[in-house]
Formats: structure tokens, C-alpha cells, sequence
């Protein structure tokens, strides 16, 4: 794919066929929040999870979590972080929805321009592709829906979603998508949304494994914790370095 300048090539994956489809069809892009399109203060998110806790249950988490927070999602972390304070599965089921509203009001409180930073290129990127009657924007993140739509208010990125999955409606992140589409389909009956033609874009390799997991086509970008060859080695298709050249991203995504 030498076309597209400081986009990398996995050429050691197969193609994914053409994925063209009938006139009615539209592309669903679904995006990655943390680390991908927003970097959110380093510890913030481990204490506003670790207070909630403390809030809810008299306990406050203080071990780290095996590989951090990066591509879980909140289901999975809050169970994870239970385990380190004594809670079993069913405790912290039984007062998910308790922990999510405490999350949720903490972090309304908490995000803002001072404690979130929008990526480069992340603006100019979204503006492009919601500007291009071919594609539908779209959510697939480890956060809870409210925390997802705080963390995106500060620079206005929550007007460019209308769509998505979120990490408080399942444990495993490659169950999110399939509802994605349900609900694109849903917004807009009139259209074709197919798994071949969507495509996650995130920075971790949870997020390519999702891709791989439902036949989608995955755009990795090396802007969290991950290295683009981490990416190319989990099975990342492309992989950028970042979104500052989003003219040829998007040329990318519309091929």
C-alpha cells in the first residue's frame, strides 16, 4: 500500500477481500477513546475507579491491575480490581450499576481541557469522515457510555458519535461490535452495514484482536502504550503513527 504515505503495510496478512458493496451500504467507523483519539492525565483514571470502589464498598483497590487498564474493558477492570480487594464476580456484578453512577459523577467533575488532551490530527480526522455521506461514525470503547461521552465533551468530540458500544454492556470487548452495528442498522434502516466493510481503529492490541475477532478491517495507531510494530505483530493490518497525515488516513478508510 505504498499509496498512502507514513501508513505502514502489513504484508504479512492477507488482503481482506474488496470489500465494495451495493449503492445503499454505508461504512461504519468505529473508534477507540482513550489513547487514540483523547490521553487522558496519567493515574486519573486508576483514581477515580479506585474511589468509586471506595465509595461503594468501604475498600479502595491499591494493586495494579496485569497489563494496566489499556483495551479492557470497564466490566473487566471493575471485576479484576474486586478480586484485589477480596470482592468475588457476583459482588461486584450485584453493584455494577452503583460503581458506573459513581464513576460517572466523578468524572464529571473531573474532565475537562485541564485533565484530557486531544490527540494530533484527531480533529481534522473526524471532521473529514463525518463530512463523507458514505460513513457513519461510531463508539467501540472499554469505557461506560456516560464516562465514553465525558471524556469526548471537553474539545466537542461527542457530537461526531451517535452510535456505539460500550464496556459496561459486556465483559468482552469483542462482543461490542456486533451491538454497534445493530444500532447503526437501527439509526438508519434504510442503508446495508456489513462487518467486511466496517473498521475499528485503536491503539492497543485488544483492539485489533476485536477487528480480527468479528471480520472487521482494523486501522492500529501507535499513539498509547503500544509501538507500531507491537501492533503489526498482534495482527494489525495498517498501522499509523499517529493522525497528523488524516488525508491519507481517510483515503484509507474510503477505499
Amino acid at each position: 500500500m505504498d499509496s498512502y504515505p507514513n501508513i505502514l503495510y502489513n504484508r504479512e496478512i492477507r488482503s481482506h477481500k474488496d470489500s465494495s458493496q451495493k449503492s445503499t451500504s454505508k461504512k461504519l467507523i468505529l473508534f477507540d477513546i482513550d489513547s487514540t483519539l483523547i490521553s487522558v492525565k496519567a493515574g486519573i483514571p486508576q483514581d477515580l475507579v479506585a474511589e468509586s470502589f471506595e465509595t461503594i464498598f468501604g475498600l479502595r483497590p491499591t494493586a495494579e491491575l496485569k497489563g494496566g487498564f489499556a483495551g479492557k474493558t470497564d466490566l473487566q477492570i471493575l471485576i479484576e480490581l474486586g478480586e484485589t480487594i477480596g470482592l468475588n464476580r457476583e459482588d461486584v456484578m450485584h453493584q455494577q450499576q452503583s460503581i458506573i453512577r459513581e464513576l460517572s459523577r466523578l468524572s464529571a467533575m473531573t474532565f475537562s481541557k485541564e485533565t484530557i488532551e486531544i490527540l494530533p490530527g484527531v480533529m481534522e480526522l473526524l471532521k473529514s469522515i463525518a463530512l463523507n455521506p458514505q460513513c457513519v461514525l461510531g463508539l467501540v470503547t472499554g469505557n461506560n457510555e456516560s464516562c465514553a461521552y465525558l471524556k469526548l465533551k471537553p474539545y466537542g468530540l461527542d457530537t461526531f458519535f451517535r452510535v456505539g458500544a460500550f464496556g459496561c454492556e459486556h465483559e468482552q470487548r469483542n462482543r461490542l461490535p456486533a451491538m454497534a452495528i445493530e444500532r447503526a442498522q437501527d439509526m438508519y434502516p434504510h442503508y446495508l452495514f456489513e462487518p467486511e466493510s466496517a473498521w475499528i481503529i485503536g491503539d492497543s492490541p485488544a483492539d485489533v484482536r476485536c477487528a480480527i475477532a468479528n471480520t472487521m478491517q482494523c486501522l492500529g495507531v501507535a499513539t498509547g502504550n503500544y509501538t507500531a510494530e507491537e501492533l503489526k505483530a498482534c495482527g494489525a493490518y495498517y498501522i499509523v503513527e499517529n493522525f497528523e497525515d488524516y488525508e491519507n488516513v481517510v483515503t484509507l478508510l474510503l477505499q
